[in-house]
């Protein structure tokens, strides 16, 4: 889920239920249970491989 946060920042949500927060990925406490976790992004610079990679790992648990 791409959440618009601020003038200034989006949020991606993604169901990861279980993982512990690390790195760029933090627990979600916003919204109201469509997400586990949350990775902030604010230029295009924070888009990095670990997000990439947290993406592939929300992804591929999906099913």
């Amino acid at each position: 889920m791409l959440i618009p946060a601020t003038k200034t920042r989006f949020d991606i949500g993604i169901n990861l239920k279980g993982q512990e927060a690390a790195g760029v990925l933090a627990l979600d406490t916003k919204t109201s249970g469509m997400v586990s976790h949350r990775i902030e992004l604010q230029s295009i610079e924070d888009l990095s491989s670990e997000v990439i990679d947290w993406l592939k790992k929300a992804y591929e648990s999906a099913g």
